[in-house]
């Protein structure tokens, strides 16, 4: 997962989150890659540098996201290392590694870190084919046998000016023109074009109404919450259940969310969670 997007080479705004990405995403990078020989890179002082520290910031950075060759970007994240490890050593010259601050951020990263690391095993114990296939045999079986429309509507206002529009139409009006030149919804410049849906997208009133209708029909007009609608079936279609690559991103990243969740939910039972200040913060 990147942490920006980064849309330039700018050494600036790479070096300004490698420290995130590392205290953020560190464990990740642990948990799911196997460690080949730690080759040293630099040395700052006594310290060493490691290309597997390079490695664990290249890799949250995201290297599709970033329009940079690899030894240019390796050079960037070895330079800031190199800067983090000499501020630190001034800064805990200067003691400030016994500072109250030092100690909550360091609490805080760490309190991440273990959060990361624990969520990761997880994932990488659950998510695998079986798991991947009952989920997709679960996802294709709710398309299964489901219809889907393309329809145009002309959105109005008051009733009037529907049974106003709707009379021009009969009299020979192109509907699509008609719904540029009077739909007030976001679709009027695409001449009432809602593209294909399903019927939970919509509204209950415009789906009974748009499903009822016969490809080329023309409904009455209908009212909900959003205005008088003048609904147009352009083609009807049974789902074609999308194939298994089409969707595994998906999958996967929906299964490591209820994964989450349910670690969130079993862990919550094991400790008392209370909130102290209950007038500005909340938690469910």
């Amino acid at each position: 997962m990147a942490l920006i997007r980064i849309v330039n080479s700018s050494k600036y705004f790479i070096n300004s989150i490698l420290y995130l990405s590392i205290v953020t995403y560190i464990s990740t990078y642990f948990s799911s890659e196997s460690f080949g020989k730690d080759e040293v890179v630099a040395t700052v002082g006594q310290e060493k540098i490691t290309i597997n520290e390079v490695n664990i910031l290249a890799k949250n950075l995201s290297i599709q996201d970033i329009s940079l060759p690899k030894d240019q970007l390796n050079n960037i994240i070895l330079r800031q290392l190199i800067n983090n490890k000499i501020l630190a050593n001034l800064a805990r010259k200067n003691d400030l590694d016994k500072s109250i601050e030092f100690q909550r951020l360091k609490n805080i990263s760490e309190d991440r870190m273990l959060h990361d690391l624990f969520v990761q095993k997880q994932i990488n114990k659950r998510v695998n084919k079986d798991s991947l296939k009952r989920k997709y045999e679960n996802y294709i079986s709710k398309l299964t046998n489901q219809e889907e429309v393309r329809a145009r509507h002309i959105l109005l206002s008051s009733k009037e000016d529907a049974i106003r529009i709707l009379q021009k139409f009969r009299e020979g009006e192109s509907f699509s023109s008609l719904a540029k030149k009077n739909s007030i919804g976001p679709s009027a410049n695409l001449g009432g074009d809602l593209g294909y849906f399903t019927k939970d997208l919509m509204v209950e009133e415009f789906s009974l109404a748009t499903f009822d209708l016969k490809v080329g029909e023309v409904s009455n007009p209908v009212k909900t919450k959003f205005g008088w609608h003048i609904i147009k079936l352009l083609d009807k279609r049974e789902i074609k259940p999308p194939k298994f690559d089409q969707v595994e991103k998906k999958l996967i990243e929906d299964i490591k969310e209820e994964i989450y969740q349910e670690i969130i939910f079993l862990g919550k039972k094991k400790v008392k969670v209370y909130i102290v200040d209950k007038d500005n913060f909340d938690y469910e």
